[in-house]
This record gives structure tokens, C-alpha cells and sequence, in this order.
């Protein structure tokens, strides 16, 4: 589960350019860290998305996001996965961008450059059959999933918002 290493050179190429007298990792994910992503897309221009991760507690994770995109500028928010125990368990987060450039988004009517969505879920499941489910989301407009988070746009284009409930019994459920 870790990496050892006792006078260890780093190397690129055939030029050492770090001595390590003593250098000790853990293989596993550290609970902090950040992450970056370059590219290029037509629809942005040259862009840089940043995260940094932090593992807060055993039970609560947030993701900080910061992203620069060339063409539609910066955006970014706080993302959450939490567990409350018996109390149930949940995901939540909001992105805002000041975009520079609504009008690049194929809609029919102006954007308004203010452009954010939300998303919090919560589920409680316990041993007497009682479940709940409740979806809280939200978006400034119809494009702004399809415009920066193309996976979640395709995998649903209008998210809902609902409550549900359900109760399990042996010889009945509601």
C-alpha cells in the first residue's frame, strides 16, 4: 500500500534532476489534491479546469472547482457528498459563470450572461421500510448543461426536481 524509496534519483531523460535520500507515498488516493485539465474546444477556445479535492471527514467530501474558458471566461463553485448516518446521505452543488459570450449558445432568445445551475439529492433508507428520495435542481437556462456539462446534459437535457416518499410493510406499501 506504499512506495519506498532510499537514495533515489529522479530523472528526465539522462539528466537526474531530484535526490531523494528518503521518499515514502501511499499508493492509495490522498484525501487532498487538486486536478487540472487543459484543452481546446471550438466552443470555448483554449480552456483550464481546476478542482481541488478535500476529504473534510470520514463522512464529508467537497470538491472546489475553478475554471477558465478563453472564450466564455471564469466559472466555477463548491461541490458536496455527505452521510449523515441514520440520518441519510446526499450530493449537492452549484456552478456560476459570468459568461462573455451567451450568444455563442444555440437557443432562440437572448442568455442572460449570469448563468449558474444547482443540484442538491438526499436519500434516507432504514429498517423499517421507510424510504425517501428528494432532487433539487435548478439552471439559469435551457443551455447551460449543454454548454458546460455536456455529459449530464446527455444523459438527461431537463432535469427534474421531485420528492418521494414509500413505506414497505409486509402486507402493504404506500
Amino acid at each position: 500500500k506504499t512506495i519506498s524509496a532510499e537514495d533515489a534519483l529522479l530523472y528526465v531523460g539522462k539528466v537526474p534532476v531530484m535526490y531523494f535520500p528518503w521518499y515514502v507515498r501511499k499508493a492509495d488516493r490522498h484525501p487532498n489534491f487538486f486536478s487540472i485539465t487543459p484543452g481546446y474546444r471550438s466552443l470555448y477556445g483554449p480552456y483550464v479546469l481546476g478542482s481541488y479535492h478535500w476529504l473534510a471527514s470520514t463522512n464529508l467530501t467537497v470538491v472546489v472547482d475553478l475554471d477558465y474558458r478563453q472564450r466564455r471566461g471564469v466559472g466555477g463553485g463548491p461541490r458536496l457528498n455527505y452521510d449523515l448516518g441514520d440520518l441519510g446521505k446526499g450530493r449537492g452543488g452549484f456552478y456560476f459563470i459570468q459568461d462573455q459570450a451567451p450568444e455563442l449558445s444555440s437557443f432562440n432568445g437572448p442568455i442572460d450572461p449570469d448563468r449558474y445551475r444547482f443540484d442538491l439529492r438526499h436519500s434516507i433508507t432504514n429498517d423499517s421500510g421507510f424510504e425517501f428520495k428528494g432532487v433539487l435542481r435548478g439552471q439559469s437556462d435551457p443551455m447551460v448543461l449543454r454548454d458546460y456539462f455536456e455529459g449530464e446534459f446527455r444523459t438527461d437535457p431537463q432535469p427534474k426536481t421531485f420528492v418521494e416518499f414509500s413505506q414497505l410493510n409486509s402486507n402493504w406499501s404506500l
